[in-house]
């Protein structure tokens, strides 16, 4: 998706998690922060958005699966669909192989791609980069980030010399995770060598560099969702702050099915705003 037709002053990418959103995910969320920023006199064309929609990647293979199985004739269909999509985005993204390397390889380009056009549009890899992932999206941002930041010869096929420093997301000021599942990753290794990304990036501009925040939000009713400041010294130092919030509609906000409920609501949207509009402060 993308917004203004003009140069803007901060680049936000947004990063979906587990399920099968259309390409067009992103849409409410950013109708929503728009008009929340232009109540405050934020002006939301100094903001240049781009989604990156992966889902498409694995939703011919998960259906596939779930046809071949005949998982609909099992009781709870609604709820074991969304399970076989959360669980299987999971394991297709994160397991070892040959058809692993090509998934991961294969979502973190259409990110690099998604950052690449957002540092053409920007006009400069200076420019400050929020990035808003959701689920596990905030996993797939976080391995991003880290083989940018270390080089990774794990990421197969990268060539990172050829990569531009907005796509490595050396100006990334702002990062939002909703919902995120990070920990669970972390089970195989042992707590003192449980490391996060450096946040903010060494290479931020000196200027942006106080200013700059990882906000980790989860709602307590989310199974999916998590804190992380307490994971791990790194995570306590790197994450600014963990924030318990009540999001989903009166048949969600209580249980489970809140996961698919922070792009919605306004205790999400409000304090997203409000950093998004101090980060424009510092930028300008």
């Amino acid at each position: 998706m993308k917004r203004g037709t003009m140069a803007g002053d901060v680049g936000i990418l947004v990063v979906h998690g587990v399920g099968s959103p259309g390409p067009d995910f992103a849409r409410k969320l950013i109708e929503n922060l728009e008009r929340r920023m232009r109540r405050s006199g934020v002006d939301p064309d100094s903001f240049v958005w781009r989604s990156a929609w992966w889902a498409d990647l694995l939703t011919e293979r998960q259906n596939g699966m779930w046809d071949r199985m005949q998982l609909g004739s099992l009781r709870w269909d609604r709820m074991r669909h969304f399970v076989v999509n959360a669980v299987g985005d999971a394991a297709a993204y994160h397991n070892t192989g040959r058809h692993h390397e090509t998934i991961y390889r294969d979502i973190h380009e259409m990110i690099r791609e998604n950052l690449a056009s957002l540092r053409k549009e920007l006009g400069s890899d200076k420019k400050p980069l929020a990035v808003i992932a959701h689920s596990l999206g905030a996993h797939i941002v976080s391995n991003y980030i880290w083989d940018a930041q270390h080089k990774c010869s794990g990421y197969p096929g990268s060539n990172f010399k050829n990569w531009t420093s907005f796509e490595c997301m050396d100006s990334l000021a702002l990062l939002i995770t909703a919902g995120g599942q990070i920990p669970l990753f972390t089970l195989a290794y042992p707590a003192e060598e449980i490391n996060s990304i450096e946040f903010p990036p060494s290479s931020l501009d000196k200027s942006l560099k106080s200013a700059a925040k990882w906000l980790n939000f989860y709602d307590p009713d989310d199974i999916l969702a998590y804190p992380l400041k307490s994971l791990s010294r790194s995570y306590d130092e790197a994450v600014t702050e963990d924030l318990a919030i009540n999001v989903g509609g009166i048949m969600q906000s209580w249980n489970p099915t809140s996961h698919s409920g922070y792009f919605d609501d306004n205790d999400f949207i409000a304090p997203v705003a409000r950093a998004l509009a101090d980060l424009l402060r510092w930028s300008i």
